[in-house]
C-alpha cells in the first residue's frame, strides 16, 4: 500500500521558501550555577529539633527510627 500526500501538511516546496541562511546569534557563555549542598539527613535533625519539634514528630517526618533521631542530636551534645 502506498499513502500520498495530497494538499495538506507541509510539502516540498513549502519547506524549501524559507529562507535557510539566517545569522545566529552568537553563544554566551556565563559562570555554571554554583552547586548548593544539599542538607544532609543529621543536618536536618538539627534544625528541625533546635525549631523546637519533638524527637518523635521529627522521626514520623522523615520516616527514621526516632532512636536514631535520639542518637543525632545527642551527637551534637
Amino acid at each position: 500500500m502506498m499513502l500520498v500526500r495530497t494538499g495538506r501538511g507541509t510539502g516540498g516546496s513549502e519547506a524549501l521558501s524559507e529562507p535557510h541562511d539566517q545569522a545566529v546569534p552568537p553563544l554566551i557563555y556565563e559562570a555554571p550555577p554554583e552547586l548548593t549542598v544539599a542538607p544532609t539527613l543529621e543536618r536536618t535533625v538539627r534544625a528541625r529539633y533546635e525549631a523546637g519539634q519533638s524527637q518523635r514528630a521529627i522521626a514520623r517526618e522523615l520516616s527514621i527510627d526516632r532512636r536514631k533521631v535520639k542518637r543525632i542530636i545527642d551527637q551534637t551534645a
